[in-house]
């Protein structure tokens, strides 16, 4: 762990404060962590990083809160990544959680969680592998490499019962060529005090244990074509007859007025199979990439924009109480009690409304 002096009252590098993600209110607090020379200029107030955290320095996911070059601490922690490219937060949505957090008792993690998509949260996964490097699995098939496994062992644990659950777990191991996550190692393992022998094997060089993060949500991508020819040697080919397969020929016209076009509608508009376009990219005409796409759930929908509705007695007795107290510019706390259906989103709506043509 990566920890650096500081000479008081005097920092040359940027500081971030950083509140922890899914803390209790113990350790819902404000932590400072050093952004190393490699994240210079990129972390950002709002951003998500993962810090090193508590005396074994667990990987946690963090929301920055703001930087500054001050610090009272000798020594600190640096941010271990960046997670976000941009900033997930404005400064008046964390402004707002700080708010929420005294406002409502509840930590600012909680408060966050309100504010962004579900299933963005990072999760943490311990990921075992054998350690190539001291076991020099080079050439090695897998029952040779097995046997190299537990000549180590033979040679290194003289107990028959603790080499016997030592090969138990790297029997296990050796099915996963690109790693296994450490509970599911210890359930397929099936042997005890698992945590014991895992040390073991570290500290014998066998095993390699490292932390890897991912969010539940992936980018979406769509698969697209494009021309990887300039246009004019394309439409030279086509008019000197060179290309005579007339489905080659729509997909090759569509995307000389496109940049690119989703290899399904290329597909569904010019009536040809994914076999075409294989084709194609086989003599070096079109290629292919993924691009990521924004995500629109409301892309398909249409909302008809209503008028105002005429409110009922109560719904107008409501509005002019809450219109009152806005005119005296003044907190005022106002219950609005109704029954589903009786039209309070009405009022909210009317409210809302006056406040905005006021400016």
């Amino acid at each position: 762990m990566v920890l650096r002096w500081l000479r008081r009252g005097l920092i040359m590098n940027k500081i971030a404060l950083v509140a922890i993600a899914d803390s209790t209110r113990q350790f819902d607090k404000e932590y400072s962590y050093l952004v190393p020379d490699a994240l210079y200029g990129t972390v950002k107030p709002g951003m998500r990083v993962i810090v090193p955290f508590g005396r074994s320095n667990k990987g946690m996911e963090a929301y920055v809160l703001g930087i500054t070059d001050k610090c009272d601490l000798d020594e600190l922690k640096e941010i271990k990544e960046i997670i976000d490219k941009a900033p997930v937060l404005s400064e008046k949505m964390l402004q707002l959680a700080l708010w929420m957090r005294q406002r409502y008792i509840c930590t600012f993690s909680d408060a966050v969680k309100i504010m962004l998509p579900p299933g963005t949260g990072i999760k943490n996964l311990r990921i075992i592998r054998l350690n190539h490097e001291r076991i020099q699995p080079e050439g090695l098939g897998k029952e040779a490499l097995r046997e190299n496994v537990y000549d180590y062992l033979h040679l290194n644990n003289s107990s028959a019962a603790r080499s016997r659950n030592l090969r138990l777990i790297l029997d296990e191991l050796l099915k996963y060529p690109d790693g296994c996550e450490f509970n599911e190692l210890k359930d397929g393992a099936g042997v005890r005090n698992f945590q014991q022998y895992v040390k073991t094997l570290i500290e014998e060089g066998l095993i390699v244990i490292s932390e890897e993060f991912y969010t539940g949500v992936k980018e979406k991508t769509i698969h697209v074509a494009y021309l990887c020819q300039p246009r004019e040697a394309i439409i030279e080919e086509i008019e000197g007859n060179r290309i005579k397969k007339i489905q080659q020929i729509r997909v090759l016209e569509m995307l000389l007025e496109n940049e690119f076009i989703a290899t399904a509608d290329i597909i569904r508009f010019a009536s040809v199979s994914p076999g075409v376009l294989n084709t194609l990219k086989k003599y070096g005409y079109i290629d292919f990439k993924e691009i990521e796409i924004k995500r629109d759930p409301l892309k398909h929908r249409v909302f008809e924009k209503t008028c105002p509705l005429k409110p009922t007695p109560q719904q107008a007795a409501a509005i002019e109480t809450v219109k009152a107290g806005i005119e005296k510019e003044e907190f005022v706390e106002i219950l609005l009690h109704g029954v589903t259906g009786s039209g309070k989103t009405e009022v909210y709506l009317q409210l809302i409304q006056s406040v905005l043509e006021k400016g």
